[in-house]
């Protein structure tokens, strides 16, 4: 169930009511750019956090996703594979799907969220996963995520953008 008043109907009306629209813990609704997120990521970017090392990274990964909401200048990586450690969004191969990831890097190595943009500054995050699971099973991930987004949307796929203009403002590419 969506968490308050329609941000992007146009998702809404398509989308499962796993679906959440992401308010920032800091500025509530009022933010610059919008993301929904699936169930599985709703589940552990809301507090209370647990009080160990998962909590943290939930923690840490919550703070990524407020600063995209809030606006924050983001580090993003086009090219698949050259992703440099520090770059918060990356696209991911293959190119064609229009997937990319949400990279919380703190602590080292992080959390991974893959989805995909629906217009500029509005992003889905589907799935996601602690970087250090996704070594061996990156390619079966991606697939995952190109499954929710046909289960959740049909024939409707992320937005297809020529630059990178198109996807985010207030970015810098590395």
């Amino acid at each position: 169930m969506l968490t308050y008043m329609s941000r992007c109907p146009e998702i809404e009306a398509l989308a499962s009511p796993e679906l959440h629209c992401l308010e920032s813990l800091t500025t509530g609704n009022d933010t610059v750019r919008i993301m929904y997120v699936a169930k599985e990521i709703w589940d552990v970017v809301n507090p209370p956090y647990a009080d160990n090392s998962d909590g943290v990274m939930h923690a840490e990964f919550r703070q990524t996703l407020d600063a995209f909401l809030e606006g924050a200048e983001f580090s993003v990586a086009e090219n698949p594979y050259v992703k440099p450690a520090d770059a918060m969004i990356a696209r991911v191969n293959p190119l064609k799907a229009e997937l990319w990831d949400i990279r919380s890097i703190i602590p080292h190595p992080g959390i991974r969220a893959l989805g995909g943009f629906w217009r500029q500054d509005t992003f889905v995050a589907l799935t996601w996963d602690y970087r250090e699971n996704l070594d061996e099973r990156w390619d079966a991930e991606i697939e995952r995520c190109q499954r929710c987004w046909r289960e959740m949307f049909d024939s409707k796929g992320p937005l297809k953008g020529e630059t990178l203009d198109e996807y985010l403002t207030n970015f810098y590419p590395v």
